[in-house]
């Protein structure tokens, strides 16, 4: 709510808007998932489409959350040529689902759309291509061409102008390889992930080609510095609830140029993860919270102290040196 508000955006501001690719780029992945979701839909046949409803109810699937999701995922999956009630059954088969909060959520997961087509990939590495049997189709195949198109078009120039300017994420992390930086760009882009979101690849994703994609990224992340690497063990093994948050290596590079000037920033970092629990939510956003909290306190204290002393010394002067007068001794006088 705090990054959006209702306020009227000028003609140049919406013609400047109207030309970024990054802008464009998260609507345009969302138009083409639906669309090629819309025409599998209705391309496929009453029977495929029964055959997937029954297959969500012998395993109770269709009382889940998730379950319009997977339902939608399943006919992809039919519109590429497999059967999908043999992918349900296939993906129940890996591990029980008795203790899952929300079993479509599971199953979906442990599907890959991405591997569904054996004739084209996805605009986008995480992405579902065109299902093969629309490709066949007159009826959709322009169109769906022509979405998956403007899809890859707005990709690549939001990687192309990635680096133009440093994000606001990226700040704590100098030096980053521009290829990486233009990844994660695209990535963040792609998912509409606001500027005020700081974890670089943004909220964390679930389903499974997404999840491994970020994680691809996060993990390019954390090896990408020597500082990162230094001090994420040091953070999981003080708070280990940080462990997979995407905040985590920019926290990580935030501690080690802190270090640079800090030497007791570790015994700091535990007195941080020490003060209690953290949230399930942003658990690294919260201990940087608390360190920088503590950091401010300390320097508090010290600025104190010195004007304590500098007081002490403007109340109680030093007593001035002893004054000499001239001397007279016998190596006084004038040589003749």
């Amino acid at each position: 709510m705090i990054a959006r508000d209702e306020a009227p955006a000028s003609a140049t501001t919406l013609l400047r808007q109207a030309d970024a690719p990054a802008l464009l780029l998260g609507p345009a992945v969302t138009c083409y998932v639906d669309a090629i979701t819309y025409a599998a839909e209705h391309h496929l046949p009453a029977q495929v489409k029964d055959s997937i409803d029954a297959a969500g109810a012998k395993h109770g699937l269709d009382r889940a959350d998730a379950w319009p999701t997977l339902r939608s995922h399943l006919v992809l999956v039919a519109a590429n040529g497999h059967d999908p009630v043999e992918v349900v059954n296939q993906a129940v088969a890996l591990g029980p689902l008795d203790h899952a909060r929300d079993p479509a959520a599971v199953i979906d997961y442990r599907l890959d759309l991405t591997q569904a087509n054996n004739r084209t990939r996805g605009p986008l590495p995480w992405l579902p291509g065109i299902p093969t049997q629309l490709l066949d189709d007159p009826t959709w195949k322009t169109y769906l061409s022509g979405r998956y198109q403007l899809t890859r078009q707005l990709a690549d120039e939001t990687r192309h102008r990635a680096t133009a300017n440093t994000p606001r994420w990226a700040q704590d992390l100098y030096g980053l390889d521009p290829a990486l930086v233009a990844d994660i760009q695209q990535w963040r882009a792609a998912h509409q992930t606001p500027d005020t979101d700081l974890r670089p690849t943004g909220a964390p994703q679930f389903s499974g080609a997404e999840h491994d994609a970020q994680r691809r990224l996060d993990r390019a992340l954390e090896t990408s510095q020597a500082g990162i690497r230094e001090w994420l063990p040091k953070i999981t093994a003080a708070a280990p609830a940080c462990a997979g948050d995407p905040s985590l290596p920019a926290f990580a590079a935030h501690l080690a140029n802190l270090a640079r000037h800090r030497p007791e920033l570790e015994q700091q970092l535990a007195d941080a993860a020490g003060l209690g629990p953290l949230p399930l939510d942003h658990p690294a956003d919260a201990l940087r919270y608390r360190i920088t909290d503590l950091i401010h306190q300390e320097d508090e204290m010290a600025r104190r102290e010195a004007a304590s002393i500098k007081r002490a010394r403007q109340t109680h002067p030093q007593p001035p040196p002893p004054m000499h007068g001239p001397r007279h001794g016998h190596d006084r006088g004038i040589s003749i």
